[in-house]
């Protein structure tokens, strides 16, 4: 049986180790590419970037500035107990996601897309994100945090509703890649 506490204390150190972590792979293409860059202004945001990893190694400051809205992906063996069912999983995302709000690992960035009221802790309908799927017959939880930038990725497709309540494709993003870090996962084990 995993408990709740546990749930909340593994999505809470994902999530600020997602915020403050760039996988040394990133650091070694961002490197690369500084290399081969002619451009001053691409040459300078790419240094930009390099500084930034270095304060986060120093404890400093986030890997983006842009933190976005809170994502974690839950992965459940089908032998998984969690202490309170399987709902816990949603509170406990808001756990955790207000908590590194508050902390300053995750900017309170999320409004109310009809009010555009900001609660400044990143929680409302919805929000933050998880997504659960079952795989094997293990009986422990794999859970990643991916706060999910919203910079890039804003102009992302866009869909709108016609008559009949179908929904049609009316445009495609810029195409640019996601920015920030690969998610760092945590892992949560029947009896901790």
């Amino acid at each position: 049986m995993i408990r709740r506490e546990t749930i909340v204390s593994t999505m809470y150190e994902a999530t600020c180790l997602a915020a403050t972590n760039l996988p040394p792979d990133v650091e070694a293409a961002l490197m690369t590419a500084l290399e081969e860059e002619t451009d001053p202004l691409a040459r300078r945001h790419l240094q930009v970037s390099l500084q930034n990893a270095r304060e986060t190694d120093e404890g400093a400051v986030l890997v983006c500035a842009d933190t976005g809205f809170p994502l974690f992906f839950v992965t459940a063996g089908s032998r998984t107990q969690i202490e309170g069912g399987f709902g816990v999983l949603w509170e406990a995302a808001r756990e955790a996601t207000a908590r590194a709000t508050a902390e300053s690992f995750l900017r309170p960035t999320m409004v109310n897309p009809l009010t555009r009221d900001n609660p400044g802790n990143n929680l409302g309908p919805g929000m933050p994100k998880v997504e659960l799927r079952f795989d094997g017959d293990g009986d422990g939880l794999d859970i990643i945090a991916a706060p999910k930038g919203g910079g890039s990725e804003i102009f992302g497709t866009f869909y709108r509703r016609r008559h009949g309540g179908s929904v049609h494709e009316i445009g495609q993003g810029s195409g640019a890649a996601p920015t920030g870090p690969p998610p760092p996962s945590g892992s949560a084990r029947g009896g901790d």
